[in-house]
């Protein structure tokens, strides 16, 4: 999460601003994106004449066909010619689709992970409220620790690629939820995952996580009145 405050779009910096782009790739696999070297995919931005847009984020599923980046040349270039061809063969050797995903640069994995050992620690076969407990204190730390800003000047910065941000929304949908929908009738957990969702409300400085907080919790709440019916 400190790599990720420092710098969440891992140095891409570029924006299309509504342009059109000259070119469009689209997956050759399925699976999830899991690593894109970006240091190598600049360089060949420098060389080969191109600014780049990359469509998806570390961690999304992605078919077959599926289009995953806008290519802008700096020049005109004649589509009809290999030589497009050949640039996105070298385009895709930077982008790397597999069947798991990882937790290098993908945050919203680890917070999924998290989710499971809690989970897995409320089925009715483990019955272990306390680590349930602990993943909640942990994802709350994660989510409202003031990280070093100090550091920011030290990013990485790639001025010719534009990486579609990460919703940061999805640590909380995509981790407390599945907590809160496996609790089930445990009022003690039910009401560590409101006040988990309260700490970050308070405490944390990102806008989006604050009112994602609220908007679930209220959903949790309702949700929970429903099942009393």
């Amino acid at each position: 999460m400190n790599n990720y405050s420092i710098n969440p779009n891992l140095g891409a910096c570029w924006k299309p601003n509504d342009k059109k782009p000259d070119f469009i790739l689209n997956s050759k696999d399925t699976g999830c994106l899991t690593h894109i070297n970006l240091s190598h995919l600049y360089n060949l931005s420098k060389k080969l004449g191109f600014k780049i847009f990359i469509n998806t984020r570390h961690g999304d599923y992605i078919i077959k066909g599926d289009e995953i980046a806008f290519l802008y040349f700096d020049e005109v270039i004649n589509q009809n010619t290999q030589e497009i061809e050949k640039i996105c063969a070298q385009i895709y050797e930077t982008i790397v689709i597999d069947a798991q995903r990882s937790f290098e640069q993908d945050p919203r994995f680890g917070f999924i992970v998290l989710s499971e050992v809690a989970q897995k620690a409320l089925s009715p076969a483990i019955n272990d409220p306390g680590t349930a407990f602990s993943v909640l204190n942990l994802i709350t730390r994660l989510l409202i620790e003031n990280y070093d800003s100090q550091n920011k000047d030290k990013a990485y910065s790639y001025d010719r690629i534009g990486l579609q941000e990460i919703n940061t929304g999805d640590f909380i949908t995509q981790s407390i939820d599945a907590i809160a929908r496996d609790e089930a009738s445990n009022v003690e957990v039910a009401l560590r995952v409101q006040k988990t969702l309260f700490a970050i409300y308070k405490n944390s400085e990102n806008e989006i996580l604050k009112e994602v907080s609220k908007i679930q919790a209220k959903k949790i709440y309702r949700q929970k009145l429903e099942c009393a019916c």
